[in-house]
């Protein structure tokens, strides 16, 4: 029978089935398989000599040999792995130092960013603290003006209600000024005018409205329709308000036909809710039949007369045109 020795292991395994086949003792005829197949030359025949002391009785020293041997064997082999271990450590050493520099290197990276996060969170923080401090001092001026903020508040709600009312009161003082304008204005106008109704309103000049629904702007309508309205309108105003103020008006008749004229002219006089009125004419627009109408109610006469000479005017109390010149 032939033996291989390819492998170590297999060597001292089959060495030590040998042994213990042939000196355990072994069965009849199972020796000659094994009986010294691995030795050569000198070794086989030191075997052999050692085979027949160990028939004398020297089979526990062979054990203690074939112990040694596998020992042995088992050494190289642990000699053979570290030396393979030792081969290949330069390029484990040379990969674990390339990967510890690249964590030192992670390290270092992190360690910056965390700097630049730490920089980031002071700033923030310093921030917040701003903030807080400017929060306080905004609480503690808003408790400073709490009274102030609730009369604004108070003073708020009156503005919306005085709102609300002034629309309210502003139709009603709308609707009673258009009354009383057309009552002061039928008394004055025309005879044509006395049949309609004068429209007042917020986005449009006055007009006047008669019963056949035909309307006439006041504003561009002739010069003694015009002055009607006109004075009417400040007639209206003055007992509206009830606020006795003197009236100033020129010329208050015009061109008017002489109907017109004595109408005007009774109006303004019998008119006593102001303490004054005061007119502004001409001998050729009052004369003395009209003066004489109204001279009752006449309190002064004042006569404004222009000085050629002296270049001045001068007033004579007392004295109206001397209608006999």
């Amino acid at each position: 029978m032939s033996c291989g020795f390819g492998n170590s292991r297999v060597v001292q395994t089959t060495f030590y089935e040998s042994l213990v086949a042939i000196y355990d003792p072994p069965p009849e005829d199972m020796a000659e398989r094994y009986l010294l197949c691995h030795a050569k030359g000198e070794s086989r025949e030191r075997l052999k000599v050692d085979v027949e002391k160990a028939a004398d009785g020297h089979a526990d020293n062979l054990r203690q040999r074939a112990r040694r041997y596998r020992d042995a064997v088992d050494a190289l082999d642990d000699a053979n792995d570290r030396l393979h271990n030792e081969e290949n450590r330069p390029e484990k050493l040379l990969s674990l130092t390339n990967e510890l520099d690249r964590l030192n290197e992670d390290i270092r990276n992190a360690q910056i960013r965390l700097g630049e996060l730490n920089a980031q969170i002071g700033a923030k923080q310093s921030e917040l603290d701003n903030k807080s401090k400017r929060r306080g001092e905004i609480l503690s001026q808003m408790q400073e003006l709490e009274p102030a903020l609730k009369r604004i508040a108070i003073a708020d709600r009156a503005r919306r209600v005085l709102d609300n009312f002034s629309k309210q009161l502003k139709q009603i003082i709308a609707e009673s000024l258009e009354e009383v304008v057309n009552e002061r204005f039928q008394k004055i106008a025309a005879e044509k005018f006395q049949k309609g109704k004068v429209l007042i309103s917020d986005d449009k000049p006055p007009i006047w409205k008669g019963e056949n629904e035909e309307e006439l702007h006041l504003g561009a309508a002739s010069g003694f329709e015009r002055r009607s309205f006109s004075i009417a309108f400040c007639l209206a105003l003055v007992e509206i308000t009830k606020r006795s103020i003197p009236l100033v008006i020129d010329t208050p008749i015009g061109n008017a036909d002489t109907e017109y004229r004595k109408r005007a002219l009774k109006a303004l006089a019998e008119f006593q809710l102001t303490d004054q009125i005061i007119i502004l004419t001409h001998d050729a627009e009052v004369n003395q039949l009209f003066l004489q109408a109204i001279e009752d109610h006449v309190n002064q006469k004042m006569l404004v007369e222009f000085d050629s000479q002296t270049g001045e005017s001068k007033i004579h109390n007392h004295i109206f045109f001397d209608f006999s010149r």
